[in-house]
């Protein structure tokens, strides 16, 4: 989405440093126009449906589970 629209910026969130590195590898990748509209099809407003997953939940870089599993 960065070399479609270079007013777009990426938050990546992450609870450990390796993941972000692995993250910002994806700045080096270029695609092909191409590639591009073979992506643009296939997430096509409207194209894709399906519900919203649940949150999985961390305290102090522990997973506690997922948010429909969590009690008060």
């Amino acid at each position: 989405m960065l070399q479609k629209n270079p007013d777009l910026l990426a938050i990546v969130g992450t609870i450990h440093p390796d993941h972000l590195t692995d993250s910002l590898k994806a700045l080096d990748i270029t695609l092909t126009e191409e590639e591009m509209k073979a992506i643009g099809e296939i997430f096509a407003p409207g194209r894709v449906h399906g519900g919203v997953l649940p949150t999985m939940r961390y305290k102090k870089g522990r997973f506690l589970g997922f948010t429909s599993e969590i009690r008060a």
